[in-house]
């Protein structure tokens, strides 16, 4: 199975933890993972050491607030 995670190059402190954790974990059971990482701050050297598919955006403006809608449309807008 293949799984699509979208995460913010300016995660820091617990959050990037407990991605790459989730990252790691999801690897050890098998899964395949594309990773694809808005923006080019700080968290974007750590998610790339991971080992998996990377798919860069430099696009930074992208909010991961509100309803499902708002934030499928807010990844829509950056492809």
């Amino acid at each position: 199975m293949a799984i699509l995670k979208i995460v913010g190059a300016k995660n820091t402190g617990g959050i990037l933890t407990c991605e790459c954790q989730h990252i790691i974990e999801l690897k050890r059971r098998g899964y395949t993972i594309d990773l694809a990482i808005v923006g080019n701050e700080g968290a974007f050297e750590k998610y790339s050491e991971l080992g998996v598919n990377l798919h860069a955006f430099k696009y930074t403006n992208l909010e991961f607030s509100g309803n499902a809608i708002k934030k499928i449309w807010s990844v829509l807008r950056i492809i």
